[in-house]
């Protein structure tokens, strides 16, 4: 009987190694899952479903907290929920992930301008203006022509809205400006 206790314990312990190994053949990617969760979440965010969203990019983060995109996004949900804490919470985290990212900080200091924090969404701004490779400068350029008239500061307003026109003549912020 013992010996058999012995067989069935020894057994067990070799189907449940097996089923690790076959996990581990399966090979299950955390990050990638992630990355599929970011995206999933950003899909929902754009058509406006915020819960499923939410659901998705928190998903994307417990499979892996170091997801900059992941934060970015989080963060745009929870700035559009004024779940203001939150927002500022996860834009910084992103900002820690991924420094050099420019639309990160294009829509940080969005957030921030929104907030009253103008020097520091400003400064955000012309970061992202040194940066060679980001495309849509006139955005940028529009985006601290609302900061500056939110501040107060008309003529840089003018200015910002002017140099905004110049990238594309399209952009509605800058034309009202």
């Amino acid at each position: 009987m013992r010996r058999m206790f012995h067989i069935t314990g020894l057994l067990f312990v070799l189907l449940v190694s097996g089923c690790a190994s076959k996990a581990e053949r399966v090979g299950f990617d955390a990050k990638k899952a992630s990355v599929a969760n970011t995206e999933l979440g950003v899909a929902y965010l754009t058509k406006g479903k915020h819960k499923v969203a939410m659901n998705k990019l928190k998903k994307a983060l417990a499979y892996d907290d170091e997801n900059a995109n992941a934060h970015h996004y989080i963060a745009e949900l929870y700035r559009r929920l004024e779940e203001n804490d939150s927002a500022d919470e996860h834009f910084q985290r992103a900002m820690e992930l991924a420094e050099d990212d420019s639309s990160v900080k294009n829509n940080y200091g969005i957030f921030l301008c929104g907030r009253g924090s103008y020097e520091k969404g400003l400064k955000l701004f012309n970061q992202v203006l040194t940066d060679p490779l980001y495309s849509d400068k006139g955005r940028a350029y529009e985006n601290m022509g609302l900061c500056s008239e939110k501040q107060g500061n008309i003529l840089n307003a003018e200015m910002y809205y002017t140099t905004a026109l110049k990238f594309n003549a399209n952009l509605p912020s800058a034309l009202l400006g």
